[in-house]
């Protein structure tokens, strides 16, 4: 996967409200294709204060209630898709299933902010780490199948787990059996959804996770994000390719259930609107 190149890439002025807070700061794009920044807060003189003069109990109750106030140096601002509102809301609500994980399976939501025009947007966490594209070979690969790359050798009937690099494997099974557990499918098995820190892989985006029971679940998941891998040095596992299309098809086709319930959601909404105008309008006639 090509890298996009961040740092050449010119820093955007956001306007954000976040609840009693208003923000206007420059803000780094970090992914070329979606609306994610990377934003630098500055001290907020009221979160210094209460740290300093408030006991430990008290302040982490009120940093509960008003975040604005206790954002760390570092977040994450992603924008909701105009054309595609329905993973906002499905992404939303994962992150509230997933309260417990916050911080340490996946990064800590802050909540929802606006920005720029009155634009949702998730505030979360900066997630120290490297994303799994980011990854040298040596710590993607197995060390068998690297050192067949180098040496141009043809390696046949590998399994799944052969081709990662066994830390990363145990590290990414340990990350997809917390998501089981707690009856979530991540949905979306790419390279750079997922970061690997010192001790664990933090998944991130949730646009496209569904539910348990699903049509698809996380051990196929595993399997394809293991095909991702191997593509990195044109190394094909024994994944059927048709087993990889149904995976697909199956996720892309929630995420067309979402987005219809989610039409089907807005057109309620402006139909009770529209209802509650039309009893106005006849109040004030009859006025």
């Amino acid at each position: 996967m090509q890298e996009y190149d961040e740092e050449h890439e010119e820093p955007v002025l956001k306007e954000i409200r976040f609840g009693n807070r208003f923000m206007r700061l420059p803000a780094q794009k970090i992914h070329e294709n979606r609306y994610v920044y990377r934003i630098d807060i500055p001290p907020s003189y009221i979160g210094k204060w209460f740290s300093f003069l408030v006991p430990y109990p008290i302040r982490t109750w009120v940093e509960n209630l008003f975040p604005e106030w206790f954002l760390p140096p570092t977040i994450i601002l992603k924008e909701r898709n105009p054309t595609r509102p329905a993973e906002f809301r499905n992404e939303v609500g994962i992150y509230e299933r997933l309260r417990h994980l916050q911080g340490i399976n996946i990064p800590r939501c802050f909540g929802t902010a606006v920005s720029d025009d009155f634009d949702p947007a998730l505030v979360l966490s900066y997630v120290e780490g490297t994303p799994l594209y980011q990854l040298d070979l040596e710590e993607l690969i197995s060390p068998r199948v690297l050192e067949a790359h180098r040496q141009r050798t043809t390696l046949r009937h590998l399994k799944d787990e052969d081709i990662p690099n066994p830390k990363l494997l145990s590290e990414l099974n340990d990350m997809y059996d917390v998501l089981t557990r707690n009856g979530v499918v991540h949905g979306d098995p790419k390279l750079h959804n997922f970061i690997r820190t010192k001790d664990r892989v933090v998944a991130i985006d949730f646009e496209f996770s569904c539910l348990l029971p699903s049509d698809i679940t996380n051990a196929e998941e595993l399997r394809t994000l293991i095909d991702e891998i191997g593509r990195t040095i044109n190394v094909e596992s024994l994944e059927d390719p048709a087993d990889m299309e149904a995976f697909w098809r199956a996720r892309n086709e929630m995420a067309d259930k979402r987005a219809e319930l989610c039409d089907l959601q807005l057109l309620e909404q402006l139909s009770a609107m529209e209802s509650e105008r039309t009893q106005v309008s006849h109040l004030q006639s009859m006025a």
